[in-house]
């Protein structure tokens, strides 16, 4: 299938009038399958035997120069062929791996539209197309395990030790905001963040100073972050209306709180700081009430609810 490449003014950080040259290559099948035979492959990962190397240089005094990463992503567009899609078990679930020196591959993202992968790049390197099926004992009948399953596929939702996913268990603040910016594709950036109760050492500190710098997370008054604390329902349409706002995905024009808010009968007791966000994430069909006639703003979101709301985000 063709390839395409869009990008955007402002990728390349370099003085102007310095000459960028593109590679774009693929490799033939039989040295495909060499180096995809001698990669580690993830568990519950098929790679369908396409392996694409791109790279960029730039001529700086006379010497070329590789450029390793952008500012702004660059969008690789792959038309998928028949080949690709026969491959597959679940064509959605094809994304792209960058393949790292040790042979190891490191999920970088994709989605399917059409018969076209559309995949975000923040840099350039070699690229193994792959399909991930990642399934959880727990999930058989679960209204939630399509939409699991794919956000697993993605790299966005993460099961538990022992094969389990834990559906009906709780979601924590950090665990949502982890959640929302890996579904946004974002590379990790600093951020001022000053939270007095979150440390350089928890395992969530990257995601939520690149949360916090999106402008997805915001403290408390007395500043902290309460990242341990269970995530709300109203918590998650703020954070989600934040990320539909940051990555151009909300509908323009202005929300109308009551309208959106009216169908359910406890409309009232969605805290003022949320109602606006709130009526967003319901417009947007993210967030959708507990039953028909409530939207219950103060319960807590389970894992399955979590990740079934940012994977309605993802597919936008």
């Amino acid at each position: 299938g063709s390839i395409e490449f869009k990008i955007p003014t402002g990728a390349i950080e370099l003085a102007g009038g310095i000459p960028v040259e593109f590679k774009i290559g693929e490799f033939k099948k039989d040295d495909a399958q060499k180096l995809i035979k001698n990669a580690t492959i993830p568990d519950g990962v098929k790679a369908l035997n396409r392996v694409f190397e791109f790279a960029a240089e730039a001529t700086i005094d006379g010497e070329k120069k590789g450029i390793t990463g952008f500012s702004k992503p660059v969008t690789f567009t792959l038309t998928l062929g028949e080949d690709d899609l026969k491959g597959a078990n679940d064509p959605e679930k094809i994304g792209l791996f960058r393949l790292n020196e040790g042979g190891t591959l490191t999920f970088v993202g994709g989605k399917l539209v059409g018969n076209k992968l559309v995949v975000q790049l923040y840099g350039f390197s070699r690229y193994v197309l792959a399909e991930g099926n990642l399934t959880f004992g727990d999930l058989y009948g679960h209204w939630a395990r399509q939409d699991v399953e794919l956000m697993a596929a993605k790299y966005v939702a993460r099961g538990l030790p022992g094969g389990d996913f834990q559906p009906d268990g709780q979601v924590t603040r950090a665990q949502f905001a982890a959640l929302l910016v890996r579904a946004m594709g974002l590379p990790a950036t600093r951020a001022p963040m000053t939270f007095v109760d979150v440390k350089g050492t928890d395992w969530y500190f990257s995601e939520l100073m690149t949360a916090f710098g999106t402008g997805i997370i915001k403290g408390f008054e007395d500043g902290t972050f309460r990242p341990n604390d269970p995530v709300t329902r109203e918590q998650v349409a703020v954070m989600v209306s934040r990320a539909l706002k940051a990555s151009g995905k909300a509908a323009s024009g202005v929300i109308d709180k009551a309208q959106w808010l009216s169908a359910y009968r406890d409309a009232g007791s969605v805290s003022e700081w949320a109602k606006a966000d709130m009526a967003l994430a319901v417009a947007e069909g993210i967030v959708r009430g507990v039953t028909s006639g409530e939207i219950a703003p103060a319960k807590g979101a389970t894992r399955a609810e979590a990740t079934v709301m940012i994977a309605r985000y993802w597919k936008k």
